[in-house]
């Protein structure tokens, strides 16, 4: 079983009525299944509507392929969470408790069509976003190669006109800001956004290694600096669809420390591919030195950083310094760096698209942003090619 079955089930109402029976047995009534949320942090279906024992309720959402999900993903800790009124799972395995009130559970373990869903999974497995798909093979890699360079210095050129959209103007006050948001990822990216312009680098530098750590804490507002603190403070940081590792908690403190012993003013955009890569782990781990509690940062993470902090951070440092050998830099670390793995790339790899290093990644996930998602076809070199062999 999987949520986005159980979505797609709910969205499309088929379930056996509108008037079910919930998991303490009260008799409940379905109003308005609520309009799903796919794309925003938050419960799974907003404005919904449900009637239990003559009293109508309006809220949010939310479901979960078990119960116990609800605190393995950290809803209890997000004020999101707080207006869901009815909890919709397919095993109810926990009872759920929300702001101290215990969540209405609605389980579909015994209503669901087994062979609906199996047509259901069979389908999904056939969808593919990639009109080229069945010819992409056929193209010359020459071309292929000419567009995944055109996508990839897109998304580079697009990391450098945000840097410039918010006045960043030095090399040092880049991989500070560039730095922060990889450890936002996808998911955190505009919280951690938001904390950079609280503390900028401007401010940063002026304060001792302690002070950093304690003031990016404090502006963070994910830690709590007294027992009675209120939840709300944590408003804004995500943590649905992130594993434990990767809790905004964790990673706001992780960069905290790094914040406040790393030496942003390191010249790395002069160094070799593997001095810079030796030379960056080893500040990178040299930041735990000392007894700390705090969880190291794993090398694939550290991976993570040299592909969306340090080659952005070249790419920046060549429209800065007008040194295109910066730029051929940032190309070449990434040729030099495991390719990512995510849905993204997995989708990319069911075509038989060669993946190899992190260049060719960043490069297709670029391309499938830019061109595949808005079926771009006559934009793109690969996609004009296979239309000139079909007509």
């Amino acid at each position: 079983m999987t949520e986005k079955y159980l979505h797609y089930i709910w969205k499309n109402k088929r379930f056996p009525s509108i008037d079910v029976r919930l998991f303490d047995l009260q008799k409940a009534t379905i109003l308005n299944v609520g309009k799903y949320n796919e794309n925003e942090s938050g419960p799974d279906f907003k404005h919904g509507s449900i009637e239990i024992q003559d009293i109508i309720l309006h809220g949010n959402i939310e479901m979960h392929v078990r119960s116990s999900d609800w605190y393995r993903h950290k809803h209890h800790l997000d004020d999101n969470y707080n207006n869901v009124i009815l909890h919709v799972v397919y095993i109810n395995d926990k009872q759920v408790i929300q702001n101290g009130v215990r969540l209405p559970t609605l389980e579909l373990k015994n209503h669901i069509d087994e062979r609906h869903f199996q047509k259901y999974m069979r389908k999904q497995l056939k969808e593919n976003i990639f009109p080229c798909k069945h010819q992409i093979n056929e193209i010359d890699p020459f071309h292929f190669n000419y567009m995944k360079i055109r996508a990839l210095t897109d998304k580079l050129n697009e990391k450098v006109r945000a840097l410039n959209d918010v006045g960043i103007k030095s090399k040092e006050e880049a991989l500070y800001h560039l730095t922060g948001l990889s450890f936002g990822t996808s998911i955190n990216k505009l919280p951690f956004n938001n904390l950079l312009h609280k503390v900028p680098y401007s401010e940063v530098r002026k304060l001792s290694t302690s002070k950093k750590h304690t003031v990016i804490l404090s502006e963070s507002g994910i830690i709590q600096q007294r027992p009675k603190e209120s939840n709300s403070q944590k408003k804004g940081w995500h943590y649905k669809g992130t594993r434990p590792s990767n809790f905004p908690s964790i990673r706001v403190r992780q960069f905290a420390l790094i914040a406040g012993k790393f030496d942003f003013e390191t010249s790395l955009q002069t160094l070799s591919i593997e001095e810079l890569k030796t030379t960056f782990s080893k500040m990178i781990t040299d930041c735990w030195s000392g007894k700390l509690t705090i969880q190291k940062l794993s090398p694939s993470f550290i991976n993570h950083l040299l592909i969306n902090a340090i080659a952005p951070f070249l790419w920046f440092s060549g429209e800065l310094d007008n040194n295109p050998l910066y730029q051929e830099k940032a190309m070449n670390l990434l040729s030099s760096i495991p390719a990512e793995n995510n849905n993204v790339i997995k989708k990319w790899l069911n075509i038989e698209v060669e993946v190899s290093n992190a260049f060719d990644s960043q490069a297709l996930l670029a391309m499938h942003r830019y061109y595949c998602c808005h079926k771009k076809c006559l934009s793109c070199a690969v996609g004009k090619k296979v239309l000139n062999r079909l007509l």
